[in-house]
């Protein structure tokens, strides 16, 4: 921006007079201010106007809030299935791969210590195959599961960790949720009662949210209620389940632990943060998402946001 200097004007000097003045006056000891209030005020506007168009330039280059959430989105969403899994623990076979969920196998108990998967709008709603009770042991050649007769007479059910309910859209994901790897051993009070209510409720957030990533599992590092079987399937006494939305328009997750046993009272009394089932069960979940990510999802959820 040029500016233009204004010509300054010298005043002429005034003729020295020959008359003599009759009162000498004192000279001031004042001094006259050398300032031009015109400059004062070229300083501040030319201030205001800098300042102005520095805050403008921030504002207009710096990305919006929505910008930065899809961002975050296409992150999360750009990434495979496994790239989503909790921590494996390293004394175990290995992560092991079914078609509708995957899990790492505990040898010393008999059952996952979680199983993981991902449940969608289209599943829940495709209602195409049938409940099969062919309960049968996992066939994978890395690990050795327990019998479906481990249950037998034991006064613990064969409870789905990945439940059957949820894969109904497939006629092998359905046959292998009946795998003995994806069972843990559930007293009736729960298996029967507040569990099923939340697998049910589960898929309707997975309706109402088009996607979720789910995380189950028994906590059996603090040790277990018996053993039961030929296999000796170890009966734990609390279970967990961690819930996430990752890719609605507010990605949030939330968790649950009961008792092996009887739970009273409404669902969202046993809801949890993720934190707080990671410090339980000594698994970090989604732990290869970004920090503040992590963060967002697993510190605090609004109960609000779910029921």
């Amino acid at each position: 921006m040029s500016t233009s200097k204004k010509a300054t004007t010298k005043t002429p000097a005034k003729k020295r007079s020959t008359k003599k003045s009759p009162t000498k006056k004192k000279k001031s000891t004042k001094k006259k201010s050398t300032t031009n209030p015109k400059s004062k005020l070229s300083y501040s506007t030319l201030i205001i106007i800098i300042v102005t168009v520095a805050i403008f330039f921030y504002f207009r280059n710096r990305p919006s809030e929505d910008i930065i959430k899809q961002v975050e989105k296409q992150q999360i969403e750009d990434k495979e299935l496994s790239f989503y899994y909790p921590t494996a623990n390293l004394t175990n076979g290995g992560i092991v791969e079914h078609l509708a969920y995957s899990f790492d196998y505990n040898e010393e108990h008999e059952q996952a210590d979680w199983v993981f998967y991902e449940l969608t709008k289209e599943e829940v709603e495709n209602k195409a195959v049938k409940r099969k009770d062919n309960f049968v042991k996992d066939p994978s050649a890395t690990i050795s599961s327990a019998l479906p007769t481990d249950y037998y007479k034991s006064g613990f059910d064969r409870g789905h960790l990945c439940p059957a309910a949820d894969n109904r859209w497939s006629e092998d994901a359905m046959n292998q949720s009946f795998y003995m790897s994806n069972m843990s051993p559930q007293h009736p009070d729960l298996n029967r009662k507040i569990w099923k209510e939340l697998e049910e409720k589960v898929r309707d957030w997975a309706v109402e949210n088009e996607k979720l990533y789910v995380a189950t599992g028994p906590i059996l590092i603090d040790g277990y209620k018996k053993k039961i079987g030929k296999s000796q399937v170890s009966v734990p006494s609390y279970y967990y389940k961690v819930v996430a939305d990752l890719t609605g328009d507010e990605i949030k997750g939330l968790g649950f632990i009961f008792a092996n046993g009887e739970n009273n009272g409404e669902l969202k009394n046993y809801a949890f943060p993720i934190d707080l089932i990671e410090e339980r069960t000594k698994i970090d979940f989604f732990y290869k998402l970004d920090d503040k990510i992590q963060e967002n999802i697993e510190s605090e959820f609004n109960t609000e946001d779910w029921f």
